[in-house]
């Protein structure tokens, strides 16, 4: 499977972990150079917000973080494959991640997005499940289920939200998985349980606040940083 990798620039340290999960994992990765906040300039912010959103004016790590997805997107609406897996530079696997990650065969045709992360929030997630290797079920995903840490999308959804995000009217999370948002009600997502992975921060708290841009749920060095729901 197609892996992309969202880190900034700065983010040498970020960088240098993740190749090592990632090679631990098996799992080879494409590295996506994220958008900075801090370093948008007037013009930039008032092209994708060019006024205050569903939740008030975005901060400008939250612009970063959403305007790094779309990078992801449109490169994976511009390529050949039909699903790609988008993951942050602040994640932590699970067991065997590399048995889910090494093709597509078992991605259901009709998957929009499929959710690899977590958070440690209460969500509802469909009764009936797939089995998928490694041990793990596949059903859709009923509820809000914040963060961005990993996800597989497939082509054609990754040009719609593309389209649907030229203006920036909220946090990624909520653009992509918050079931009030036109986004989430016109795609059919998937999640993966238990999760392949979740976002650094949940794991060893004690590290949140490393450098790199803020958003609403701690720091992240692509500006990804999410609640929870």
């Amino acid at each position: 499977m197609k892996v992309l990798l969202i880190n900034l620039d700065r983010a040498t340290d970020r960088l240098e972990r993740m190749r090592r999960v990632f090679g631990e994992a098996g799992i080879e990765f494409e590295r996506v150079s994220g958008v900075d906040g801090s370093q948008l300039s007037a013009e930039e912010l008032e092209r994708c917000q060019p006024q205050p959103g569903y939740f008030g004016w975005l901060a400008k790590g939250e612009l970063g973080c959403f305007l790094s997805h779309r990078l992801c997107w449109k490169r994976i609406a511009e390529g050949p494959h039909e699903h790609v897996a988008v993951f942050e530079d602040d994640i932590v696997f699970g067991s065997d991640a590399a048995a889910l990650l090494a093709d597509t065969q078992w991605v259901p045709a009709d998957a929009d997005i499929v959710k690899l992360d977590a958070a440690p929030f209460r969500t509802y997630i469909g009764r009936d499940g797939k089995d998928l290797p490694g041990g793990r079920r596949l059903h859709r995903l009923c509820f809000n289920h914040y963060c961005t840490g990993g996800y597989i999308i497939s082509k054609r959804a990754a040009a719609y939200l593309l389209k649907e995000s030229e203006i920036l009217r909220a946090p990624v999370d909520e653009f992509m998985f918050n079931v009030v948002s036109p986004a989430f009600r016109r795609s059919r997502v998937y999640q993966v349980v238990p999760a392949l992975c979740t976002q650094e921060r949940y794991v060893f708290p004690q590290n949140d606040g490393e450098p790199g841009a803020t958003s609403r749920g701690g720091s992240s060095s692509a500006g990804c940083g999410s609640g929870g729901s």
